[in-house]
């Protein structure tokens, strides 16, 4: 037991360093915890200072805290070092990216206190002569009540009320032309294709058609836009096949328009290496983060997207591709590993109203088809992927040897609208040398703010 309390002593203890070291973390945790979920009394008023300084507005940090547990005439010592020196001395062991996995910590140590509480109460009933079925209801009413705190700072639950003011506002703010939704720069896709916050969306198809040429497609359409309209938020790019250096070629290859192999290999004429510097100073501006760490697992991916992706911005997560990550649950097959990466994805959009996207590839039964054109059963195979996502979009060559610089997508899923059943497949224009996809006529709305990239 001393263990275990020395261990809840010391995640409570970088909790409050973490948010020493970075007061804007606080709201976040204060979403999850409270000062009565401390088992130290110390760090207990610690938080009650830092929630005075927060609602006040002021920014939490040592100064603001040390004057506030001042005010509240309380005293601290950590380590040999008193009130400010000791927060000082605190805030060294924090990690602001690590602080909402200490509060999740933090109320699991004080849910197990509580269960080993009630614990204690049952046995007492149990010898007190209370009847069985009495004791048992009881008990159930307890457990229902630690359970209902337990893991409240992430509960999404609200009442119809609240329910129908959130669809109006949204409604009324679609109406005058604040649709959210991720724009993928392909303007006759973006006419009737969304990608909604908390959408999962799967670009699949055949090996080789241009999956990750679409991903920084519309990666890179997304960051303009973005930057055209001053707004907050980030695209974070997972590669598990391409190294940054590569996939930062295919970005600064569309950009300047100068072939990504003649990037990396650094054979480029006196105006190619003009296009290139400029499209480097376009491209170093771009709220767009690249990780290449190969086959992350669940846990990473969503430690990296909490790391970058603020909530409250309109964010933007790119996995490329679904089968490389794993789940890290040690699942018996690669059917069930990949249907868990999806369900993952999933609930991190879901959790956080992030839209992610997400390549995967299309299972090889199709290569002994007449007809390759993909269908959801060819998705199926490769995991339940298409139950658990929002959007499916399907690249597709229609032929190997006509149309070679013409692809379709095909809309097969899209949960709040039309599909390409009813509304007929998207055309675009594949240019191969710099792996980009354009509309057929080149109208690229997101371009407009860049005359540089025009043709």
């Amino acid at each position: 037991m001393d263990n275990v309390r020395d261990q809840s002593h010391n995640i409570e203890a970088q909790l409050i360093g973490s948010i020493l070291r970075d007061g804007k973390v606080y709201a976040r945790v204060a979403d999850i915890i409270s000062a009565g979920n401390f088992h130290n009394s110390m760090w207990q008023d610690i938080f009650r200072a830092m929630q005075t300084v927060h609602d006040a507005g002021l920014t939490v940090d040592v100064v603001m805290v040390g004057d506030q547990l001042q005010r509240n005439g309380v005293s601290i010592n950590f380590e040999g070092f008193t009130d400010r020196a000791a927060l000082s001395k605190v805030r060294e062991l924090g990690n602001a990216r690590n602080a909402e996995s200490y509060a999740m910590a933090v109320q699991d140590y004080w849910g197990k206190r509580e269960v080993k509480d009630l614990s204690t109460k049952f046995v007492n009933w149990s010898v007190n002569g209370r009847r069985a079925i009495d004791i048992l209801a009881d008990a159930r009413n307890e457990f229902d009540k630690l359970d209902a705190q337990i893991g409240s700072g992430n509960s999404r639950s609200v009442d119809a009320k609240t329910a129908a003011s959130r669809s109006y506002d949204a409604a009324v703010a679609a109406g005058s032309g604040k649709v959210n939704y991720v724009s993928t720069g392909l303007t006759d896709l973006d006419k009737w294709f969304r990608m909604r916050d908390g959408n999962l969306t799967i670009v699949a198809s055949r090996p080789g058609q241009g999956k990750s040429a679409l991903l920084t497609t519309i990666a890179l359409n997304n960051a303009l836009d973005k930057s055209a309209r001053g707004v907050d938020g980030k695209i974070l790019f997972l590669s598990f096949e391409m190294t940054v250096e590569e996939v930062t070629a295919r970005f600064l290859s569309q950009i300047s328009k100068v072939p990504a192999q003649r990037i990396l290999d650094g054979v480029m004429t006196n105006e190619e290496w003009s296009q290139y510097n400029g499209a480097v100073e376009v491209f170093e501006n771009l709220p767009i983060i690249i990780n290449d760490l190969t086959a992350m697992n669940l846990s990473q991916i969503r430690h990296e997207a909490r790391r970058y992706l603020k909530q409250g911005e309109e964010n933007l997560l790119i996995v490329d591709y679904l089968q490389l990550a794993t789940s890290g649950l040690n699942k018996q097959n690669r059917v069930d590993e990949v249907g868990a990466v999806a369900r993952g994805l999933k609930v991190y959009a879901g959790e956080t109203l992030t839209p992610v996207i997400a390549a995967a590839q299309l299972s090889r039964a199709i290569e002994t088809r007449a007809n390759q054109r993909p269908i959801m059963s060819d998705l199926r195979e490769s995991g339940n992927i298409e139950s658990d996502a929002n959007n499916v979009l399907f690249l597709y060559r229609e032929s190997e040897e006509l149309n070679n610089d013409i692809r379709k997508l095909i809309v097969s899923k899209q949960r709040n609208g039309a599909t390409s059943e009813g509304k007929g497949d998207v055309e675009v224009h594949w240019q191969g040398d710099i792996m980009q996809f354009r509309d057929l006529h080149y109208v690229v709305e997101n371009f407009r703010n860049y005359p540089n990239l025009q043709e």
